[in-house]
């Protein structure tokens, strides 16, 4: 199991998404948004600023996270969830979170 901390979260998010791993790079930002109070004052917020984009998914996890009401569970679910989702319903089951 991949040991995530304040030290390397920053790391593991730009090389998950410059590789397109969608279970890797979801397991990070699960790590970050609970924690984002932390990180937005710190050199790990410096860091994610050099990825407008992986900064703006991220922005847009905190906004779905669990805690937040604004949106129904189908936006909360993680890729897995998503993924036995379709299964069940017979469809594709292969892409990014942003394309299930």
């Amino acid at each position: 199991r991949l040991i995530l901390n304040h030290s390397n979260i920053a790391d593991w998010l730009i090389f998950a998404d410059a590789k397109t791993w969608s279970f890797l790079k979801e397991y990070a930002t699960d790590y970050f948004v609970p924690r984002a109070d932390d990180f937005l004052n710190s050199e790990v917020s410096k860091r994610l600023n050099q990825s407008p984009r992986l900064m703006s998914e991220l922005i847009l996890a905190m906004y779905n996270a669990p805690n937040n009401d604004y949106l129904g569970d189908i936006y909360r679910m993680s890729v897995n969830e998503s993924r036995m989702q379709l299964s069940r319903r017979g469809l594709n089951v292969d892409g990014s979170r942003e394309m299930l």
